[in-house]
């Protein structure tokens, strides 16, 4: 087996920050007051859609960890505009989260943050999925530091995520998700890729 230029096997990798999941479920109602897009009569009825989105990889013995990708499996999400059309939501903020990835001589990949408001005067089920790494932060190998943990809130209050949660008008999201795992001690990192 080949080794890094830290002496590690090439295939190892840090922890990274998972792939997370969470519904959107409600009801669109045909009254005046209620959301819908394109006007009186063009929704109505059930609707769910899922969001998936991923954490950072964890740093490899060789390079720096890909930040915000679907790790180990690959899976992809719908645009977030198909999401809006689809159901009475807005996402507000869909970013890399600065410092997220785990320091080491090669860093983990970064987290993201999204946030998204509910539209709609008629409640919205928010039901979390699959989420990780927000007890326990994604660990480095080799003397790299953890990636930084993820977040789960409703108008900035951290929920419970293993129970659906009831949003109503204006109500606001946050997804923090965990940035992976650095690999090898931070002192070992190139001057210009700290920089970078």
């Amino acid at each position: 087996m080949c080794s890094s230029d830290l002496g590690q096997p090439v295939g190892l990798s840090a922890h990274f920050g998972g792939i997370w999941t969470f519904r959107f479920r409600g009801v669109y109602r045909d009254t005046p007051s209620s959301y819908r897009r394109g006007g009186p009569g063009h929704l109505s009825g059930p609707y769910t859609e899922t969001y998936f989105g991923s954490g950072g990889m964890g740093a490899l013995g060789t390079s720096d960890g890909r930040s915000t990708v679907s790790m180990p499996v690959n899976c992809w999400n719908i645009p977030v505009e198909v999401m809006e059309g689809r159901a009475p939501i807005v996402f507000e903020e869909k970013r890399l989260l600065p410092d997220s990835g785990g320091p080491g001589t090669h860093r983990g990949g970064l987290g993201q943050r999204v946030r998204v408001r509910a539209l709609s005067d008629e409640p919205i089920d928010f039901i979390v999925g699959n989420i990780d790494r927000i007890d326990h932060a994604p660990f480095g190998l080799a003397g790299g530091d953890a990636g930084g943990p993820g977040r789960l809130e409703i108008d900035g209050v951290p929920i419970d995520r293993r129970v659906p949660h009831r949003m109503r008008l204006g109500q606001v999201v946050t997804a923090c998700m965990p940035g992976g795992g650095g690999f090898g001690p931070a002192s070992g990192r190139d001057r210009a890729a700290i920089e970078r």
